[in-house]
């Protein structure tokens, strides 16, 4: 997208969110200072909340993602996980650009996350799961290493532990792990004893994946 395209539809408001995220990964720092420009131009907010009340797009908090990502790529995003009103818009924007050094950053993040206290999917570490599990399903080509292997598996592990609440979040762990190393992954989810239909569909799913990989391997 073009400098003037994307100023233009700032103004006419038919913007999207990935229009940001995409014109960023086009034009690097460059793009991030127009964005930013835009940004204080329109006044867009962080959170999305007008002065009247109402709720718009929340285009100030993607702006500052995608400026801090036009700067300093994935550690410029790393920096903005540790704002509790910004780190939503961060996770969404690793998961976007994806790529190893994102999905690493995805990792820790959830790792280190207080999944005690994750209970809706608004929550900061079912965002993370989320966006992992987005960035690992795209097309690019990822190589996932046997730390990263070893992380996903530790962090579903993490969220059993937990007691999650939510039965569709403890089933969206057990798909995460599907991309774990096998043979450890095959261990700890036969393990697990479920009754709820959600969960022994997503266990059965699972362990078909992780037997056929661990064939192949």
């Amino acid at each position: 997208m073009k400098f003037t395209t994307l100023a233009r539809r700032a103004a006419k408001d038919t913007l999207e969110a990935e229009d940001l995220i995409a014109f960023v990964q086009e034009h690097g720092a460059e793009g991030g200072k127009e964005i930013e420009r835009l940004r204080i131009l329109h006044g867009w907010p962080d959170d999305g909340l007008l002065g009247d009340g109402s709720r718009v797009v929340p285009f100030g908090g993607w702006a500052k993602a995608c400026t801090a990502w036009g700067r300093q790529g994935v550690e410029g995003l790393r920096d903005m996980l540790g704002d509790p009103q910004l780190a939503v818009f961060a996770l969404g924007t690793l998961a976007d650009v994806s790529g190893p050094a994102a999905i690493a950053v995805l990792l820790d993040f959830a790792e280190r996350a207080d999944w005690s206290r994750a209970g809706t999917p608004r929550d900061l570490p079912c965002q993370a799961l989320y966006c992992l599990n987005t960035a690992l399903s795209g097309k690019t080509g990822v190589e996932v290493t046997p730390g990263m292997q070893a992380s996903m598996l530790r962090i579903a592990k993490l969220i059993w532990d937990a007691r999650v609440p939510n039965v569709h979040f403890l089933a969206q762990a057990l798909y995460f792990v599907r991309h774990a190393d096998p043979v450890p992954a095959l261990a700890w989810v036969e393990q697990l004893r479920v009754d709820d239909p959600v969960l022994v569909d997503a266990q059965r799913s699972v362990l078909k994946r992780l037997k056929e990989h661990a064939a192949r391997d």
